[in-house]
């Protein structure tokens, strides 16, 4: 006898090719007919027994609908499984393709770790060797089983979908036995031990840990992996004379030193495993082929520490260039006053130049990071790509550098000619001495301090936005900016030349001094400089719609052109100031001087003075009727035109 449950799964199965809907109501129907009979005490058998066969039940009511519904129903339902198994295709190619593509790299790393392994032969310490090959083997084994775990994943997604698949062929849905098979329940059959994969890879991982710990604690390869400490060093002596050294794509951690005890180049090479460092020398360029860094497993743990090549160069030979590529190495030059030229390219490496003199040093490469301090260097050009630039306490004769995406900082440094172009950076330069510099911006954020140059050009290209804080200029200042925002705190310069375009400009304390100090005793002499400094600044503006502010400030002139621009001063002293404004909005308060002088056409103009006494005389001429004026009393005003 059949169940409730039995009955109406029988029942749904026939209906499959009524709609939904219809297929729902006649279950509905079936289901509340049981229930009401069992509630009023039949039995199920009895009650079972007196329903039709499902079959018959689809019968009848496929017929109620017509012999064309059916059909078209069959059609449907047909489309719809044709549908479904080319969209199972699809999934299971994807699937069968990502398999492949995990399986790569789980063998690689496997054949990595063997690798390794044969590696290991050539430590001299057996225990070293020991200890390195058991945590391979452990490590193997746990990538072993877990790869276990990802074969059976995939392989019940593929016959999940592969059923589908099947149907187009066999016209039937059929579960076959070699679809219910995994390699874990396999294992575990055999062994007739549930989980023995999971509980093999917990044991494993226990001794892999072990392993690992011992051979850290006994500064093993393990431990000289985690801290790039490499085991083996060989001596190379070059007995020809050497003009140039050339090293391309390295990522050794190179070392480049003088020595006034050698009387050659040496080479001291120091790595991991048993390495030859390949050089030639044609017509005295000295050509040191690249060293790569190993990668052993796809954690990172094992990773063969970074080859360290020691250059040392006697003071008598002359070398008059060194060109050194980067792929993720290191470069570090210390004390070296060779002079010639340095040439540094590559990406994703790290540069330390100290105490060094070079006639020309170049940089262009992509994530480089670059740390300079205390060089002395007549012409430095970089390109930077997304990296960064450090200069310390370093003195140059010209520099040039582009600077996109990177970050960009001077400090203390001292130069003749400097061009500066930022675009999507950042860049902030500290007590700067320089005699001319132009810096370009665009989308950037720059900031200058306690910097004093003879000559600044700054020019802002868009989005910008740069910020000075004490900056003495001792002859011209000049800005062009479009579509930035410029804030000035603190400057002092004889004259300074203004051109903007929908840009707003921020000028406190202009021509004054500050009031800041600092427990810092470099910036504390600088702020001293910068107010012993004394100048009487000449602003002359060209300002094309938007914003300037200045407040606090102090000049001897201020002459502009004014177009749709809004300027408003703020207790300021000018002795005079001029302007040719066209629909230009001046809002002035408490301004010392002795005339302003003002060509209007349209715009607005309001000058108050409410909490000072001045004698300043306001001269309006231009149009005057499309002008509006708000004047304070105490203002002596003087109308030219009605004069």
């Amino acid at each position: 006898m059949r169940t409730q449950a039995e009955f109406l799964g029988e029942l749904e199965e026939e209906l499959k090719y009524l709609n939904a809907k219809d297929a729902s109501q006649v279950l509905k129907h079936y289901r509340d007919k049981i229930n009401v009979a069992l509630d009023y005490g039949e039995s199920l058998q009895k009650v079972m027994a007196t329903l039709p066969e499902p079959k018959k039940i689809a019968e009848e009511i496929y017929a109620s609908k017509g012999i064309e519904y059916v059909n078209k129903r069959k059609k449907e339902l047909k489309r719809k499984r044709i549908i479904s198994s080319i969209v199972s295709i699809l999934i299971l190619f994807l699937i069968v393709s990502a398999f492949f593509v995990v399986s790569y790299f789980v063998i690689r790393y496997i054949i990595q770790l063997g690798v390794l392994i044969g590696k290991s032969f050539s430590f001299f310490s057996f225990i070293d060797t020991a200890l390195l090959i058991s945590f391979c083997l452990c490590y193997m084994g746990i990538l072993i089983g877990i790869y276990i775990y990802i074969f059976d994943l995939f392989y019940i997604m593929t016959m999940h979908f592969l059923q589908d698949v099947l149907w187009i062929v066999k016209k039937e849905e059929k579960e076959y036995a070699f679809m219910d098979f995994t390699i874990s329940s396999f294992l575990d059959t055999c062994t007739h031990k549930n989980k023995l994969v999971l509980k093999s890879i917990g044991v494993i991982a226990l001794v892999w840990l072990g392993f690992g710990i011992t051979s850290y604690a006994s500064k093993g390869y393990i431990y000289r992996s985690f801290h790039d400490e490499a085991d083996n060093t060989q001596k190379i002596e070059i007995q020809e004379e050497v003009k140039q050294i050339v090293m391309p794509s390295s990522a050794s951690f190179i070392q480049i030193v003088e020595s006034d005890r050698l009387p050659h180049i040496q080479i001291e090479y120091t790595a991991e495993f048993a390495k030859d460092v390949k050089y030639d020398i044609t017509e005295g360029t000295l050509h040191i082929a690249p060293l790569y860094v190993d990668t052993f497993d796809v954690l990172g743990l094992l990773d063969e520490p970074r080859p360290v090549i020691k250059i040392s160069i006697p003071k008598t030979m002359m070398v008059e260039s060194l060109d050194i590529a980067l792929n993720d190495g290191i470069l570090d030059i210390v004390d070296y006053h060779q002079g010639g030229s340095l040439k540094i390219r590559g990406a994703k490496g790290t540069v330390a130049i100290t105490r060094s003199t070079f006639d020309t040093c170049t940089i262009d490469g992509y994530g480089l990071t670059s740390a300079f301090e205390e060089n002395k260097i007549t012409n430095l050009d970089i390109k930077l790509e997304s990296g960064k630039y450090y200069g310390v306490k370093d003195t140059y004769q010209n520099i040039h550098i582009q600077n996109h995406l990177g970050t960009l900082v001077l400090e203390d440094v001292h130069f003749e000619s400097g061009q500066i172009n930022n675009e999507s950076a950042k860049s902030a330069l500290n007590r700067i001495e320089a005699s001319t510099l132009t810096f370009s911006s665009r989308v950037s954020e720059d900031y200058f301090q306690d910097s004093s140059f003879q000559h600044l050009v700054l020019i802002g290209n868009g989005n910008t936005k740069i910020n000075l804080d004490r900056i003495i200029v001792e002859e011209k200042v000049e800005g062009t900016f479009q579509a930035d925002i410029v804030q000035i705190n603190c400057l002092k310069t004889k004259l300074y030349q203004l051109s903007t375009e929908h840009t707003t400009v921020y000028m406190h304390q202009l021509g004054q001094n500050t009031t800041a100090t600092s427990e810092d005793e470099k910036v504390q002499q600088k702020i001293d400089a910068y107010n012993a400094f004394v100048s009487a600044c000449v602003v002359e503006a060209t300002l094309k719609s938007g914003k300037v502010e200045i407040l606090e400030s102090t000049m001897k002139s201020f002459h502009s052109t004014v177009q749709k621009t809004t300027i408003e001063m703020t207790q300021n002293t000018i002795s005079e100031t001029t302007t040719k404004t066209t629909n230009g909005k001046w809002i002035i308060n408490d301004l010392d001087g002795k005339t302003v002088q003002m060509d209007v056409d349209g715009g607005s103009i309001m000058f108050f003075n409410n909490h000072i006494q001045s004698d300043i005389t306001l001269e309006i001429t231009g149009q005057i009727v499309k002008t509006a004026l708000a004047i304070g009393e105490n203002i002596k005003q003087v109308n030219t035109d009605e004069a």
